[in-house]
């Protein structure tokens, strides 16, 4: 129950049976049955740009969320797509067409091979091995793809399958799944008239269990309301399995929330609740020339969408000693160039002499307090992702928007530990006979909490203040 992750966009997955070892055709070959690849324009392209992207699907069991999944954007391209339990990355080439796809699931990565416009193969290959273990070859008829041939396991050479595809309009109404003398099985699709927001997606996983079937949504233009497995091993036929779809579809008629009942075959029922993408550019504002997000938190507090200094989300921007207002003139983070080091402070936050927000960034920008970070951490959502080729955390408020948090690492003589940890100053001192430190929130790739986000300790373990942190203001 852990990976249904494109149950939306597949529906279910059905065995693959064996089959008879048959050459595999030639790139403008035979096809085995005496007939010719046509290669033409074809609806595979490799791009995948839908007008809405799916931000995140939650799967629910009985009321009970079983996995969240976590699709990331850069650029307007899908880079990776996350769980608790797998992740995949995505590869393109200068012309924007994904060319390999890397996943934890699938043991391996699939590579893309185009012809002019259009998908003419998938190569799967293992991690153990350079050795390409499945090859799928597609043939079009009229724009559209027809046919599928899969190798046998590690033979390029011979066929393992056929998967022969009937259209009614842009949507795919049956899949054949054959060998050379025998069908196996039949899947039979019916539509709703609603957008697809999985048009296009080439990302799904090809293994043998899925293959075409599995790519179904990513071909159709609608979406799924009723599918029908049907088996037929010599002389026995019989209905394996039916599943039906219903969907709440938004004002777009996008769908937004999938009943999913399967009867027969290991029945079951799931709801899968589809967000969409909302732009960090759209979902916030602007204040003294700096631009906010709107978590949607209970205390109404506006977060920075950068660190200071930066320019982009992903951007450590500068680094301060806890309570100085400019990074050190020699480059320096030292007990020397901290002159808050042995002072009895109390709580800076808005203080323009100690407060880094409040004296470069102006307006009500300022250093967050110990429960100001408290709140962020209790309320928000917390995961990994990756952004303009970062790994950064997303901080996904009650609101939907979120905002970015790098791994930004420490500077004393140099910058250390970048990309693995991130260390954010609070506006808090913390309290002994030394008065020489102060509270931070702590980031690490490591060491999860709550069981999304990856989030140290704020207060318990704060660090002498001559350390040079990253700065997050925010902003009431």
């Amino acid at each position: 129950m852990k990976t249904k992750l494109f149950i939306i966009a597949l529906i279910v997955c059905s065995a693959m049976l064996s089959c008879k070892p048959k050459p595999i055709p030639g790139p403008e070959g035979d096809d085995g049955n005496g007939e010719d690849y046509i290669y033409g324009p074809g609806n595979i392209t490799g791009i995948y740009d839908p007008d809405r992207r799916v931000d995140i699907i939650i799967l629910k069991s009985e009321g009970e969320e079983i996995e969240f999944n976590e699709w990331n954007w850069s650029e307007g391209r899908l880079q990776l797509i996350s769980s608790e339990h797998y992740s995949e990355e995505y590869y393109y080439g200068e012309d924007g067409r994904i060319e390999k796809k890397d996943g934890s699931r699938i043991d391996g990565h699939f590579e893309y091979v185009y012809v002019d416009d259009y998908l003419s193969e998938v190569r799967w290959y293992t991690y153990t091995n350079d050795v390409c273990y499945r090859l799928y070859k597609l043939k079009y008829e009229d724009g559209k793809l027809v046919r599928v041939v899969l190798s046998k396991a590690y033979s390029e050479n011979e066929v393992g399958m056929y998967y022969d595809i009937e259209w009614v309009g842009e949507n795919v109404s049956e899949i054949e799944v054959k060998d050379d003398s025998n069908k196996y099985v039949t899947y039979k699709l019916e539509y709703d008239d609603k957008i697809n927001p999985f048009y296009n997606y080439m990302g799904l996983p090809l293994t043998d269990r899925l293959m075409l079937y599995a790519n179904v949504s990513a071909l159709s233009r609608n979406n799924v309301t009723k599918l029908e497995v049907k088996y037929e091993y010599e002389s026995d036929e019989y209905v394996d399995m039916i599943v039906t779809n219903t969907y709440l579809y938004d004002e777009e008629n996008y769908p937004v929330l999938v009943e999913m009942e399967r009867v027969g075959n290991n029945e079951f029922n799931y709801t899968f609740e589809i967000k969409y993408l909302i732009d960090v550019e759209n979902d916030g504002g602007v204040i003294n020339g700096y631009e906010y997000v709107d978590l949607g938190l209970p205390s109404g507090l506006k977060w920075a969408k950068c660190n200071i200094g930066a320019e982009s989300p992903e951007l450590y921007g500068n680094y301060y000693s806890w309570g100085e207002t400019t990074p050190p003139a020699n480059g320096y983070y030292n007990v020397e160039n901290c002159s808050t080091m042995g002072v009895d402070l109390d709580d800076i936050s808005g203080n323009p002499l100690y407060d880094a927000a409040t004296a470069n960034m102006g307006g009500t920008w300022r250093m967050p307090n110990n429960e100001e970070f408290r709140e962020l951490i209790d309320v928000c959502r917390w995961d990994w992702t990756l952004y303009n080729d970062k790994i950064v955390y997303k901080v996904r408020g009650p609101s939907g928007n979120h905002i970015l948090l790098p791994l930004c690492g420490q500077h004393d003589s140099s910058l250390s530990f970048e990309d693995e940890f991130g260390w954010y100053w609070s506006s808090t001192p913390y309290k002994d006979e030394l008065n020489d430190k102060a509270c931070m929130l702590s980031i690490c790739i490591d060491i999860p909490i709550h069981g999304h986000g990856l989030i140290d300790s704020l207060g318990e373990h704060s660090p002498t203040r001559e350390y040079g942190r990253t700065i997050r203001a925010v902003s009431n």
